[in-house]
């Protein structure tokens, strides 16, 4: 049987999880989609939010590294895109919670910790 190269890769990250920090796999901070606590969530933005692909999205406070909130696309259907309304109050209705880890956390942790609903 042959193996591609990709399925190569992911067989081996599966293999050593143990080894691997989250430090690895996370998506740098100036590369994330992010918005801040003040943006209004109208058509134009709802449309933008939407094509990016992400089925969340961080809401940030002052600078993008203290990130206070999440905003889950799914809400959208909930509201009027015409009206307008503050991601961050959006949030706050639907009460998402954030979870942290920190850099040093293997993926071995973090898959037992997905598995026991943590996040």
């Amino acid at each position: 049987m042959h193996i591609e190269e990709d399925q190569h890769s992911l067989i081996s990250v599966a293999l050593n999880f143990k080894s691997i920090n989250v430090a690895h796999i996370m998506t740098k901070i100036n590369d994330v989609y992010i918005i801040p606590s003040d943006c209004i969530l109208d058509l134009g933005k709802i449309a933008e939010i939407t094509a990016t692909g992400h089925s969340r999205v961080p809401i940030y406070e002052r600078e993008k590294n203290n990130v206070i909130a999440s905003l889950h696309v799914k809400d959208f259907a909930w509201i009027e895109p015409k009206v307008g309304i503050p991601a961050l109050e959006l949030s706050n209705f639907f009460k998402h919670s954030l979870n942290y880890t920190k850099y040093d956390v293997t993926l071995d942790v973090i898959l037992n910790q997905f598995k026991q609903g943590w996040f």
